[in-house]
């Protein structure tokens, strides 16, 4: 960019940047979506960083007959599991063994792009005689009805990462699920921390057991 004051953003982590010097002195400013972001990007990019956190209209969500529904949302990603689907339904399956959610559903909504869908389908094979429901690239006003309706809201993004660029950046989809009433238990790393308080506005957890 040639304007003369420039602002760089970053909703990732990116430990190593390669930006020539040159490039460098063309932004006055970066503007991470979280601490942890600001925290976690390449040092040695020497320019002035402040946190903006993502918008989130909570005024799109509310809380609506709450059901023995459990829902989780994000991107059915393939690339490194993002998400961690498989962790959940795992988590789920070892809940019910347990006798721990008897008569509750869980509900995973996101978006799928067609180069994702081998990895849908083996979630879908893993979730198999299992009370689990599936919306891929749902409507926006079905994923208000789905928040609504949900008790708790989970978030496994960033379990088993040492890499900050594979964590949980910040958590929209917490922020969302909140805005709709929904008690969120999310893994204790990354962005989320700066949402949640543990014990207060939410828990955070660290083993499948918790």
């Amino acid at each position: 960019s040639l304007a003369r004051r420039n602002i760089l953003h970053f909703q990732v982590p990116f430990i190593h940047v390669s930006l020539p010097l040159w490039k460098r002195n063309r932004y006055q400013r970066i503007v991470c979506n979280s601490e942890f972001t600001k925290t976690n990007l390449d040092s040695s990019l020497a320019i002035p960083r402040t946190v903006i956190y993502p918008p989130v209209d909570t005024q799109q969500f509310k809380s609506d007959n709450k059901k023995h529904t459990i829902v989780a949302v994000g991107r059915f990603n393939s690339l490194y599991g993002a998400k961690k689907y498989e962790f959940l339904i795992d988590a789920f399956r070892f809940g019910l063994k347990k006798n721990m959610f008897e008569g509750w559903k869980l509900q995973l909504a996101g978006g799928l792009l067609h180069s994702d869908k081998t990895y849908f389908t083996k979630l879908q094979h893993l979730a198999q005689g299992l009370p689990i429901e599936f919306y891929p690239n749902c409507s926006f006003k079905d994923l208000q009805r789905i928040y609504s309706e949900a008790t708790l809201f989970w978030h496994a993004a960033g379990y088993g990462e040492s890499n900050p660029e594979q964590m949980e950046h910040f958590g929209i989809s917490t922020v969302e699920a909140m805005s709709s009433g929904c008690v969120p238990i999310v893994f204790n790393g990354g962005g989320q921390r700066e949402i949640i308080q543990n014990g207060i506005n939410g828990l955070l957890w660290n083993t499948r057991e918790e």
